[in-house]
């Protein structure tokens, strides 16, 4: 039976992705390909390329690219069955096989299956008690903070009973062991038994990707203030701190219709915004914002909306939050209005509805908002403080075209830096003649000397993976003679190519594409932007040449032998030849990658 892949390729050899593409935006046609404003991003420049020859698209500000279900998938935000068939759809195409096949789903491991009918068992056990006589405190203080009955049922709000014994029974006469009990993460012994530690509180229960209970979050309502105000379920086999965000599973399916998702603080936050019609929302629940959450933000593939405290906790949390959107190149933008400190919230029931919604969409880019932060704080005091800044912002100002946002730009930066602008465009002019690194009057590759070695490893290894795209030989040079690249993206390329062709036989990147999208790498936007990008930039008349094989692959050892002659690996490459230094070093790495592979 065929697999999905292998009917997406079939499909996309018959689709022109031109008229795919124009079936959800225009389209304009400059020379022998296309152009439009891209749809994943802000566009006013028309930025996205699109080839039928090549039969792949890019943008060229965004970075987004891919093949046609690419588009469709994106644009959609569906999975990739769900684009493959609405591409036949749109082309006309009866595959009878996509009735057969179906779409990957995550299955269960079922040792794990208890703990999750437990969860949800305990989650319809806590919705019960709120609305008993007992629970009717909990339901009054949502009512004082305008939560409504609508909303409580709807994000599953309950009560665990004051005496903590009676849930743990509840739960033993549904046939659930002790052990399960405890290991959901709700039980701890006391004297008089096995008892609810959430026991006397409010409770929100939280869910994953999939609309499961995984923990529980219970607020204080007591006035006692020795006890914490919030308790959190402990790190289970369900529950991980650093993975949770409160209301995913609604957001996720809201973000596919509205395009973005809210990032708040708390639980009312995320009240407040939907009683104002905003149900696109998330809220950290107090944690710091980790690389799991950026993850998990990839695969949303919406706008971000950062939209913490308005105080300068939320404001510093916003300040660290910046630098990982920006490595994970994640489109975002950031809730900012001057003099205000209130959260959400706040806002709702002190000034309403209508300042709420003023609020949340004022919304900034990132240079406005960290110029304003370090104009507002004056935190800047050191000569190197000020010239992080003017890095943080270099590839905005060498990549700005508009000549109007460019002076602004740079105006703003030297009012917080206080350089001058001079300086300022100084180092930008610098930094945008630096690297030009391919001599043009040469056919050969030139890998110079006086850039830095980690920048002409890059180089050597991104000619060689591009070389790999366009020739089967340079595939078979990679995985006889190179075997693994540094670079953790090319090696990830490299690697699924090699698999690829062993598989196939061939190279056919609009495959190797669709293979990619349908596959489980953490990282595979990344991986196709950049196969993309490579492919591009390909000449289909390109002839093979090896020597440009042997020049990359030198410039790599020699790299390599460079990086390790400070290392512990000395004494063991004392007295190698070059080629064997090459192989001990390449071992050492390859190992060193399986490590972080782990990690």
């Amino acid at each position: 039976m065929a697999n999905i892949v292998d009917i997406a390729n079939d499909i996309g050899q018959q689709v022109d992705i031109v008229d795919i593409i124009s079936r959800y935006i225009k389209v304009t046609k400059k020379g022998r390909d296309f152009v439009a404003l891209c749809p994943f991003h802000d566009d006013h420049h028309e930025s996205m390329h699109i080839s039928p020859e090549k039969k792949i698209f890019k943008c060229f500000s965004c970075n987004t690219s891919g093949n046609v279900f690419s588009f469709v998938k994106k644009y959609e935000k569906c999975s990739f069955y769900e684009a493959v068939k609405k591409v036949a759809e749109l082309a006309g195409i009866n595959d009878p096989r996509l009735e057969h096949v179906t779409e990957k789903r995550v299955e269960i491991n079922p040792n794990l299956v208890p703990l999750y009918d437990c969860l949800e068992d305990l989650s319809k056990f806590y919705g019960y008690c709120i609305n008993s006589a007992e629970g009717k405190i909990a339901k009054d203080y949502l009512h004082s903070r305008d939560i409504t009955d609508e909303q409580i049922a709807r994000y599953q709000l309950g009560y665990s009973l004051s005496d903590g014994t009676k849930t743990v029974n509840y739960l033993q006469s549904k046939n659930y062991s002790l052990k399960t009990i405890e290991d959901i993460g709700i039980a701890h012994a006391r004297s008089v038994g096995t008892s609810d530690m959430n026991a006397g509180r409010l409770i929100f229960p939280i869910h994953d990707l999939n609309n499961r209970v995984i923990g529980f979050s219970a607020r204080r309502l007591s006035d006692n203030k020795d006890e914490a105000k919030f308790i959190n379920s402990p790190g289970t086999a369900l529950y991980h701190k650093s993975n949770v965000l409160y209301n995913l599973y609604n957001a996720a399916t809201e973000a596919k219709r509205s395009g973005y998702v809210y990032i708040v603080e708390g639980f009312m936050d995320v009240f407040a915004l939907d009683s104002i019609g905003i149900p696109s929302v998330i809220a950290l629940m107090g944690t710091s914002f980790t690389k799991e959450h950026v993850e998990i933000l990839r695969r949303l593939n919406v706008e971000i909306r950062l939209c913490l405290d308005g105080d300068d906790p939320g404001q510093n949390a916003m300040m660290k939050t910046i630098p990982m959107l920006d490595k994970a190149g994640l489109k975002y933008r950031l809730v900012y209005q001057e003099g205000n400190i209130l959260d959400p919230d706040e806002i709702l029931r002190q000034k309403g509805s209508d300042a709420l919604k003023q609020y949340v969409n004022t919304l900034v880019d990132s240079f406005t908002f960290v110029t304003n932060y370090y104009l507002r704080t004056n935190s800047l005091q050191s000569p190197e403080d000020r010239k992080k800044i003017v890095k943080h912002f270099m590839d905005l100002l060498v990549n700005e075209k508009d000549p109007f946002l460019y002076e602004d730009y740079v105006a703003k930066l030297a009012r917080i830096t206080k350089f001058e602008p001079h300086v300022i465009k100084k180092a930008v002019i610098a930094q945008r003649n630096k690297g030009k690194l391919v001599d043009e009057t040469n056919t050969e590759l030139v890998f110079p000397r006086h850039q830095k070695q980690l920048k002409r490893l890059a180089l050597a290894e991104k000619e060689l993976l591009t070389q790999m795209l366009a020739h089967e030989e340079a595939i078979q040079f990679y995985t006889t003679r190179v075997e693994s690249f540094v670079d953790n993206t090319y090696r990830a390329i490299a690697d699924y190519l090699a698999d690829y062709y062993d598989q196939h036989a061939r190279i056919d990147i609009n495959g190797l594409i669709s293979s990619l999208e349908n596959s489980t790498l953490t990282d595979k936007d990344d991986v196709i932007n950049t196969v993309t990008e490579l492919y591009d930039g390909i000449n289909p008349k390109m002839a093979f040449k090896e020597k440009v094989l042997d020049d990359c692959l030198k410039v790599i050892n020699e790299e390599k032998t460079k990086d390790f002659n400070k290392s512990p690996l000395d004494e063991t490459l004392l007295g190698k030849s070059e080629e064997d230094k090459a192989r001990i070093i390449q071992d050492y790495i390859q190992e060193k990658n399986k490590k972080n592979t782990k990690k």
